[in-house]
């Protein structure tokens, strides 16, 4: 499709699709293709429907997304990223804090104050949010007036 000049989401178009009966390719085949599509339309709508709960989807594509991830991971950076929030934070950084659930209460305060340390430095935390360590890493960031930046783990 590069030849043509098409991106996937012009295949969506009534032209796109045109111009998809008068592709060949050995290993292509066209109801494959047409199948995919059908697929991609459910999937626009559910996109839609997450968008409107404030819920976004970012590609590796896609000029937001997080610049610093692509050029860390290169092409082992997640296809996609979802989340809810400010996506401009993605390119911000932060010092990752992540422990374990069941920290000691001297622990959570500990990492409570490295937090907001952080939060008066301008420094945002990454954590996965999870209770024990992550979510005082993030609540001491948050109360102090810092950002954070909650992660999920990634499984293939």
């Amino acid at each position: 499709m590069n030849a043509r000049s098409l991106r996937p989401a012009d295949l969506l178009t009534d032209t796109g699709k045109s111009q998809l009966q008068a592709v060949y390719e050995v290993k292509l085949e066209r109801k494959r293709v047409e199948f995919l599509l059908e697929r991609g339309t459910a999937m626009a709508l559910a996109l839609e429907r997450w968008s409107r709960g404030g819920l976004w989807v970012i590609s590796r594509g896609d000029a937001e997304f997080p610049k610093r991830l692509k050029r860390q991971l290169k092409h082992g950076a997640p296809p996609l990223l979802y989340g809810a929030g400010k996506k401009e934070l993605l390119d911000m950084g932060g010092l990752a804090i992540i422990g374990s659930r069941d920290a000691t209460t001297d622990a959570l305060d500990f990492t409570r104050e490295v937090a907001a340390k952080c939060a008066q430095e301008g420094v945002g935390v990454v954590s996965g949010g999870a209770r024990g360590v992550d979510a005082a890493a993030m609540q001491g960031s948050t109360e102090a007036g810092g950002y954070t930046i909650g992660t999920w783990p990634l499984t293939s």
